[in-house]
């Protein structure tokens, strides 16, 4: 009963669901299952409470809601969550997020339209139902209208394949904005006009893309064959940017808050485990202007705590329901200036969680006569360092295997 009114209540809300600003899907198969898929997917308002299901336009599959939950919010600006849908078909579907309005933006969009084409057939490489590329975004992300940023979406596929992202309509993109070759957004400065400050919407398609032929196949034994390059499954990331008045300065740093150590670099691979929190530690500084907080996105359950100064920690526990996937976590940092505000650069990471063991092939080089020594005193000790720090857990023993002379060392 408690399902029913839960699926009631959200079917109720999807009808005033206005002032969208944005959203990121992503798919993989249900453990134990042959039929069901899980669907992620984030919904960005300005204000909470709204949520919208989607629903399939082919009537060829049905959408049954799971879970609703907060994934960040930043008062009176935008809230996100994070919606888990199964979605029960044993090959390919399209869901359809519509019936919505984005906020008031200068580039001439106005209703919503997201749409995901899923494959979940099973990969002729890999033996495994088709995943889709692993994608999240902050809601709001601002830029000053004189500065060159560059910014990366998450980029990661489980399934190895390459990932591209290229806009839905190029003829609504902002000029200011320039997606490139591996879905990296650039925003290009565009001096003395004040008319491309405002807001605009953003829509990405999300693409993974075959890096070899492969063949898919449903659970009739049906084929289909990939070339290549094909495009095999596509989803939809979307967010609202916001340009703001130049800044005196583009330097990070000093108005625009920069990231340092211990933050991790873009595109790093963190491990987390089932029931174990792991955590990310955030720094950021900003000469000129004073650090306000962290915006992010994620999956549902992380949390955020500020300890001043700068420094925050992103938290999160992982269920059950996310051992062996990965999960992507994009973050911001914010500051201000009298009524001003100024946001760091996006900087995203991927979390792979339940990594019992990781294998690394690298290559050690000693100017010393006691090589050995130095890997298993040196070496060892700062990769061991480095992957704890990284969400490992600090009871890890490290090996080095040797195929050369056939000899293990550990730590």
């Amino acid at each position: 009963m408690q399902g029913c009114l839960l699926v009631l209540m959200l079917l109720a809300c999807s009808c005033q669901a206005f002032n969208y600003m944005g959203t990121a899907f992503t798919h993989h198969p249900l453990k134990d299952s042959d039929t069901t898929t899980v669907v992620r997917y984030k919904l960005a308002f300005q204000e909470c409470g709204n949520v919208t299901v989607v629903d399939c336009p082919l009537d060829n599959c049905t959408v049954n809601v799971v879970s609703v939950n907060r994934v960040d919010e930043n008062s009176g600006v935008w809230c996100q969550d994070e919606v888990i849908v199964h979605v029960d078909i044993p090959d390919n579907f399209t869901l359809n997020l519509d019936g919505l309005k984005w906020i008031n933006v200068a580039n001439n969009v106005t209703d919503v339209l997201a749409v995901t084409h899923a494959d979940v057939r099973i990969r002729s490489d890999t033996g495994r139902p088709n995943m889709s590329p692993r994608g999240t975004m902050i809601p709001l992300y601002r830029v000053p209208s004189n500065c060159f940023i560059q910014s990366r979406m998450p980029i990661f596929d489980s399934d190895g394949d390459e990932v591209e992202c290229f806009p839905l309509n190029p003829d609504n993109n902002p000029d200011i904005l320039k997606i490139v070759d591996g879905c990296f957004l650039n925003f290009v400065p565009i001096f003395n006009d004040s008319s491309v400050e405002g807001t605009y919407a953003v829509q990405v398609v999300m693409a993974d893309i075959a890096r070899q032929d492969l063949t898919l196949t449903d659970a009739a034994g049906n084929e289909k064959f990939f070339h290549k390059f094909g495009t095999i499954s596509e989803v939809p990331v979307q967010f609202v940017l916001k340009v703001d008045p130049p800044v005196e300065s583009c330097y990070e740093g000093e108005y625009l808050p920069l990231f340092l150590y211990p933050t991790p670099q873009a595109e790093d691979h963190l491990y987390a485990f089932v029931n174990r929190t792991l955590e990310i530690k955030i720094y950021a500084k900003a000469e000129k202007s004073t650090i306000t907080q962290l915006l992010f996105s994620g999956p549902a359950g992380v949390t955020k705590t500020s300890l001043g100064g700068g420094n925050f920690v992103l938290a999160w526990t992982p269920t059950p329901d996310d051992s062996g996937l990965r999960q992507a976590i994009c973050f911001v940092v914010e500051a201000t200036l009298d009524d001003t505000i100024f946001q760091s650069k996006m900087r995203c990471v991927i979390v792979a969680v339940d990594h019992s063991l990781l294998a690394l092939n690298a290559k050690f080089l000693s100017r010393s006569f006691h090589p050995l020594f130095d890997i298993k005193q040196i070496a060892l000790p700062r990769l061991k360092k480095e992957l704890v720090d990284r969400g490992l857990p600090p009871d890890i023993t490290l090996k080095v295997v040797d195929f050369k002379e056939k000899k293990t060392h550990e730590t």
